[in-house]
């Protein structure tokens, strides 16, 4: 114990006043007591496990008494385990400023120094990972959604050229008859080419048609969802496919694709289709996971559906594709537990070919 009043220091805890210049200790005696007490406290929540609780003792402790090298390492090591890595170390710096010849605590601090800046180093690899991940999802994400315009605007395109075409081809056709300037074989000639082009437009026209044939069977199943977009169905599902960070088909899941793939094989047509998998909005857990992000895992289970499809519906390696949305652009908000089940999902975008 030191006294508040001259510079004698070395003062047994039990004295009542100062030897040297008999200041009354008294209070600053009481003081110290309650400040072992707290300590004492400490250790106790520490041993049950109440770590929040024995902090709050061991901050007690020091503040009532701040050259109490016990409470102080007690702290230290209490703020270490809760990752307040900094706080921690200041305390054990503090213990070596008071007690000059503590080796140990020298020791302590040297490896709570060395592990600092591995955890920094790790700190700093793992944001590496993550901003390029986000690269890469955000690549991909622009990829897809240029792919899937580029098709909407394609076929716009070919419809509206066949129909001018055709009308085209009509009109010289009559033209050509009225004034008899052409011979039957160019006349046959002509109509070849209106039949080719009104061939074409039927062919538009019947793809348009099975589509929405093709919604409409699918509207009667439960647990989907969707909508047509020029010649592009898109179809989304009201519940969860897969189990929290899985990519496995569970068997509800399995049930509602097999109601899908009947009534696909019931129109009788061939479809183009492109799966985009999604996830939550829950960050991946590196170590207890095969991804490193969520669109990894996003892929995956685009890829379950796709050997899914390819094994019940038959459907060839040129008329499927995958890709992944990972947590960005999900279908439904995540906003809610109950959200963040729907999303881990499917979507799929389909047309058809004659």
């Amino acid at each position: 114990m030191k006294c508040p009043v001259c510079p004698f220091e070395n003062i047994p805890p039990d004295a009542e006043m100062c030897s040297n210049c008999g200041t009354d200790l008294t209070p600053i005696r009481r003081i110290s007591e309650i400040s072992v007490r707290s300590y004492n406290q400490a250790l106790e929540f520490v041993k049950s496990g109440e770590t929040d609780t024995a902090m709050i003792k061991a901050r007690n402790a020091v503040d009532l008494n701040e050259r109490f090298v016990e409470a102080r390492i007690l702290l230290g090591k209490i703020l270490w385990k809760k990752n307040q890595y900094k706080e921690a170390l200041l305390q054990w710096e503090t213990v070596a400023k008071i007690d000059h010849n503590n080796q140990p605590i020298k020791d302590l601090i040297n490896i709570a120094k060395q592990q600092i800046k591995k955890i920094r180093k790790k700190q700093i690899l793992f944001k590496t990972m993550r901003i390029s991940g986000l690269v890469i999802i955000i690549m991909l994400l622009f990829f897809s959604y240029n792919i899937i315009n580029k098709r909407l605007g394609d076929v716009k395109k070919d419809l509206l050229s066949n129909i001018s075409k055709a009308n085209s081809f009509k009109a010289q056709l009559l033209t050509y008859r009225q004034n008899y300037q052409y011979s039957d074989t160019e006349v046959a000639k002509l109509q070849e080419k209106v039949s080719k082009y009104e061939d074409q437009v039927k062919r538009v026209n019947k793809n348009r048609e099975g589509i929405s044939n093709l919604l409409m069977r699918l509207g009667n199943i439960e647990g989907v969802f969707l909508h047509q977009k020029e010649n592009i169905g898109i179809l989304c599902f009201s519940d969860g496919l897969f189990p929290s960070g899985k990519d496995i088909l569970d068997s509800d899941a399995k049930n509602l694709f097999k109601k899908i793939i009947d009534t696909f094989k019931s129109q009788k047509l061939s479809p183009k289709i492109i799966i985009e998998g999604h996830t939550d909005d829950i960050p991946i857990k590196i170590k207890a996971s095969r991804w490193s992000e969520n669109w990894g895992l996003g892929l995956s289970r685009s890829k379950s559906v796709l050997l899914y499809l390819k094994q019940n519906l038959g459907i060839v390696d040129t008329k499927i594709m995958i890709c992944s949305a990972g947590e960005y652009n999900p279908p439904f908000a995540n906003d809610s537990e109950e959200n963040r089940v729907r999303n881990r999902t499917v979507v799929l975008y389909f047309t058809y070919d004659d």
